[in-house]
This record gives C-alpha cells, structure tokens and sequence, in this order.
C-alpha cells in the first residue's frame, strides 16, 4: 500500500519496520509492522517540532527507546507499540522469538461460538459430510468447526499457521464420497471418505471410485452432536 496519512504530517507514511528491545538481555529484532489506514498507528516527523513520534488511536506513545528513522524507514520498539494495540508479547530467548498475541473482542468470540453452535452435526453422517465439505473447499474453519474438543485443541495451531486455508490450489478436491459407516465397540463410527482429486490436465475425466482409495474418518457423539475424532490432516 501507499501509505498511512495523518493531517498532523505532511507526507505518507510507508511500511515500516519496527525495533525490539527485550528486557534486560537488550536484544534488538527486526520485525515487519505494516501501518493500516485509519486505525491504529501512525508516524510522522514533524510533531511538536523534531523527532519521530508514534501515535496509537489518536494518542502520542512514549516508547522505551526513542525511535529513529534509518535509511528512509522508522525503526521503532515493536514491544511497545504491539502492546499499546492491546497485544500481548512475549520473549521467547531459546528460540530467539517474539510473539504478539493479539486479542479477540467478546463480541467477535461470541459471534464465532454462535456460527460453530449453528454447524454442530445431529448426525454421525452430517459431522463426515460436513468436514469433507471443508475440505474440499480448503476451509480451515469449517472443519474445526466439527473437529471434537480434544482434536481442535491438537490442531488449532496448525490451522492459525496456514491462516484457516488448508491444502493447496492444485490439485483440488472435485468431489467427495462418503461409504457406510460402521459401529465401533466405543461407541464411535468410522466411515470412508474418497476424495476426487483433479488438476487443470485431468478436469475433464470420468470419475472412477473404484480406483480411488478411501480414508477413515471416525466422529463421536458428544452430548447432543457428532463430532471428529479422528482424522488424515
């Protein structure tokens, strides 16, 4: 994007890359921070007459260290700023790594548990077709929604990492089957999903289930819904 405009500056403000300094160990991190329009944070060079000064929602931060401008950029404390968007930051020094969290408003997780609650499967069958869609369609959250507690918690990372989109753009599932369930001794059911895979080269051809192999997918029922329980990621 172009820039960031504040009516205090006279110029636009570029992605800049924002300076960690961490604790007493004082060490410095480079780290990508890109400036959105309207939000959050801008900078400029010419407020109250000299320096760079970072402000966050309409107000002027005072960070740890002075920022600087080097080499056209603003280099300042990502520590700081990340914190003052209502992240939280932490220092991990066995892997040199920080990590900002940031945080989910009530009114975002509710209308999050309110989407899942909608999707919860009546059926053993529903929760299969239901995670099978999200996979064909390469939709994270859809098959997290129908994933049972203990394999969300298992996988939630892996979702976050790949930004809810999973699989890749080619090949991609045309279609899907789902064969008859059976009962486990647990009480759970497994059923065998056969998924079509096609690229741009093999689009046009017939489907032939018979050549195409299936993978177990097992769901449970937990109080009033089915679950996954056991999936191929």
């Amino acid at each position: 994007m172009a820039g960031v405009h504040d009516p205090l500056y006279t110029r636009a403000v570029p992605t800049r890359n924002m300076e960690c300094d961490v604790g007493m160990n004082r060490k410095l991190i480079l780290l990508s921070f890109t400036l959105f329009v309207g939000s959050s944070v801008s900078t400029g060079a010419a407020l109250a007459g000299s320096g760079v000064h970072i402000i966050v929602n309409h107000r002027v931060l005072s960070p740890s260290v002075s920022p600087q401008m080097v080499d056209g950029r603003v280099v300042a404390p990502v520590w700081d700023v990340a914190e003052a968007l209502g992240a939280t930051v932490t220092w991990d020094d066995q892997t040199q790594t920080v990590r900002i969290d940031a945080p989910q408003s009530d009114a975002s997780n509710r209308r999050i548990a309110l989407l899942e609650q909608a999707l919860a499967p009546d059926t053993a069958e529903q929760a299969v077709q239901t995670w099978a869609r999200g996979v064909q369609t390469r939709n994270g959250a859809l098959q997290y929604a129908v994933l049972a507690p203990a394999l969300r918690e298992q996988r939630k990372a892996e979702f976050e990492q790949v930004g809810w989109v999973t699989g890749v753009s080619s090949p991609w599932v045309k279609e899907f089957r789902i064969g008859q369930g059976t009962q486990n001794a647990d009480g759970t059911r497994t059923f065998p999903v056969q998924f079509d895979w096609r690229t741009s080269v093999d689009i046009q051809n017939p489907v032939d289930w018979s050549k195409i192999p299936s993978i177990p997918v097992t769901v449970q029922q937990v109080d009033q819904h089915w679950y996954v329980v056991n999936a191929p990621r």
